[in-house]
């Protein structure tokens, strides 16, 4: 059976992964662009930052539908999916080290989504209020604590140390962006075919992203010299790390979901190309960073919206050709390859760990 036919998949969740990919492909070749509502040619930045934060909080969902869905498994089980959850993420860690190796302009993002994995191993057996909970926690307070360690690295720092780099001063510090995957895991333990969960999602991570969006200008308009440090406080910009943009970017995040998830039931066909891209979601995110560096070689940014539209329809059309003849992506299957037989191998040797996992389990993306 082809994986985009495959019925153990939430098709929204593979649609809102194209969609998270496809961004970021717009934020590292389109024009960049400053955001502002009233002008239509400027909307298409609303991808930069924020898609990389859809990217994000999927990576929670993922590792919510492989260990259980809304039902978290446990005992032996538990220990073999955190085995099959810990070599991803060593596969995704590497990958992301090759490509970074390139030295593009782009800031690979797959190393720290395998922390983001690694860092929900601990939180498998948690329900969703619980991780919910914990999230909006996070997303208030790490923010601060992650700007708070960047200062003091800075300044203690002779030169960069790797670590220090991709927890705490990356362009995506874990630290803070580990309140994503927390949130994700939290939304992949609800029950998401469900109408209602669906617009809850839609409702609240709208309601999140004006709250944000909205109080942050509300108060820089209050404030028109404010205290020093209030600066990055109320900013929203993208990639700035602030309270405010990780509550109102990951409230977008959540309503894309929940849009995504509701469109897939009323409106299945329409959605049917991003499926096919969030279905190999890691192929295409790889290859494009390949070929980025293969035509801007120098690191010269390509910031060409005709070279962004070449690369959204190549990559629509190949993606359908591929899910329809050949089912799942080269680097999806030979992750999900790894994974396995690592586990089942193991598995073998654990009793009680024997249960067979579903597609949905055996897919990263799925």
């Amino acid at each position: 059976m082809s994986a985009a036919r495959d019925p153990a998949r939430l098709r929204g969740v593979d649609a809102a992964r194209g969609l998270a990919v496809l961004g970021m492909m717009a934020a590292h070749v389109a024009l960049p662009r400053t955001l502002a509502l009233d002008d239509p040619a400027s909307w298409l930045a609303i991808a930069d930052g924020r898609s990389s934060i859809l990217f994000a909080t999927l990576a929670g969902v993922s590792i919510a539908l492989m260990s259980g869905r809304d039902r978290p498994v446990d005992g032996a089980g538990l220990a073999r999916v955190r085995l099959r959850i810990l070599v991803r993420a060593a596969c995704l860690f590497l990958l992301g080290g090759l490509l970074a190796a390139l030295q593009t302009y782009v800031a690979v993002i797959l190393e720290v989504y395998a922390v983001l994995f690694v860092a929900l191993l601990p939180l498998l057996r948690w329900r969703a209020s619980r991780l919910l909970a914990l999230a909006a926690g996070a997303a208030v307070v790490l923010p601060v604590a992650t700007t708070a360690l960047a200062i003091h690295f800075d300044a203690a720092l002779m030169r960069p140390d790797p670590f220090v780099i991709l927890v705490v001063t990356g362009h995506y510090p874990a630290l803070t962006w580990v309140a994503f995957a927390i949130a994700g895991l939290g939304i992949g333990r609800l029950a998401l075919g469900s109408p209602r969960v669906q617009l809850l999602l839609v409702t609240v991570g709208a309601g999140l992203a004006v709250l944000a969006y909205g109080g942050s200008a509300l108060l820089e308009a209050a404030l028109p010299a404010p205290p020093p440090g209030w600066e990055f406080i109320l900013s929203t910009l993208p990639h700035e790390g602030s309270p405010f943009e990780v509550v109102g970017s990951g409230g977008v995040a959540v309503a894309v979901i929940g849009l995504c998830l509701r469109a897939a039931a009323l409106l299945p066909v329409v959605l049917v190309p991003l499926e096919a891209v969030g279905q190999l979601a890691l192929t295409v995110y790889a290859v494009h960073i390949v070929i980025i560096d293969l035509v801007a070689p120098e690191g010269d940014l390509i910031a060409d919206d005709g070279a962004y539209l070449a690369f959204v329809v190549v990559t629509l059309v190949l993606c359908l050709l591929w899910t329809r003849i050949l089912g799942r992506g080269p680097l999806e299957r030979a992750l999900g390859a790894v994974a396995g037989r690592t586990s089942d191998a193991i598995g073998r040797t654990t009793p009680g760990a024997d249960r067979v996992p579903s597609p949905a389990e055996r897919d990263p993306a799925a």
